[in-house]
Order: structure tokens, then C-alpha cells, then sequence
């Protein structure tokens, strides 16, 4: 009988002592060279690409794009509208966070790099308030935040520093 009360005392465990951190973060899922189709009406209107998607859960559910992403955007006509890439992506919530040497070429405004951009899936619009540049068939703009459609067919620099023409020489 004393054997079992020493027993039972000797399990007990100091809670702070017992504390255990975890320093890193570990993906749900793991996806090598996927290609993910988002239709509208049952129409495929965005294609988004990528090497490596790491899938994670915190107090929300999130995804990493760390080696870099593709997005490609359609018309109803299954014309593309829009490429984008960039170095890194995070797509949480209703968006998806875009950075590191970002370029999206637009059939018909011409070329926006930046640094980072923020694509709100629900509004279907573009956003960064990082320096932009434009590339157009005869001329560069170049500002200081943008706001545009996803597709980039219109767009609006909130702070346009300077246009520059495009000279044949």
C-alpha cells in the first residue's frame, strides 16, 4: 500500500517544466509541379501554377507558394486576359499575397512589375502601394501604388511619378 501512494505521488508533473514550443512550422500537405483550374459558371477563368504549395493551419487555413507561382487569367472565350508571376505567394482568406520580382503582362495595358501585389479574389481586383512600372508599346510609366481589375485591363497608379516615351533608335 505505501509502494502504490509513492507511486502515484511520483507522477506528478510541473506543467511550466512540461511545456513544449514548437519553433516550426509543419505543413498539412505538400504539392510538387501542380496546376490549379478555378471556374465561374463552369467556365475555367484562372489557372494558377506552381512548383511547390505547402498547406498550413493555424488559427486559419493558408497556403505557400514559396518557389514561385504562375496565375493565368480568361475570358468567357477561353482567351488569356492576363499572365502574372512572381517568386513567392500566400493565399489566405479571400487573397492571395504576391511578392518578390512580380510581372503580369496584360493582352491589352502592356507589362506592371513590382514588388509585391495583393489579389482580392472577391472584388477580382489588384492592389500594392509599392513602386510600379508600366511597360507599354510606346511609353513607361512609372508611380507609386497601383489599384487595377485582376485581368489588368484597366488599372489606376495612385501616385504617377513619370512617363517616359518609347523611342525607336
Amino acid at each position: 500500500m505505501i509502494l502504490l501512494a509513492l507511486f502515484i505521488a511520483s507522477c506528478h508533473n510541473d506543467l511550466d517544466k512540461v511545456r513544449v514550443e514548437i519553433k516550426e512550422k509543419i505543413p498539412l500537405a505538400i504539392t510538387r509541379d501542380f496546376i490549379s483550374l478555378y471556374s465561374d459558371s463552369g467556365r475555367v477563368v484562372l489557372q494558377i501554377e506552381g512548383s511547390l504549395r505547402e498547406d498550413y493551419s493555424d488559427i486559419e487555413f493558408y497556403s505557400e507558394m514559396p518557389e514561385g507561382i504562375k496565375l493565368t487569367f480568361f475570358d468567357a472565350n477561353k482567351r488569356v486576359m492576363a499572365k502574372l508571376t512572381a517568386n513567392y505567394a500566400l493565399i489566405k482568406g479571400g487573397g492571395m499575397w504576391i511578392k518578390d520580382s512580380v510581372k503580369m503582362e496584360s493582352a491589352k495595358n502592356g507589362t506592371l512589375i513590382t514588388q509585391s501585389l495583393y489579389w482580392n479574389s472577391e472584388k477580382q481586383e489588384i492592389s500594392t502601394v509599392d513602386a510600379v512600372e508600366i511597360r507599354q508599346q510606346n511609353k513607361v510609366i512609372f508611380g507609386q501604388g497601383l489599384k487595377a481589375k485582376q485581368d489588368f485591363s484597366e488599372f489606376t497608379i495612385l501616385v504617377v511619378v513619370g512617363t517616359f516615351p518609347i523611342t525607336d533608335k
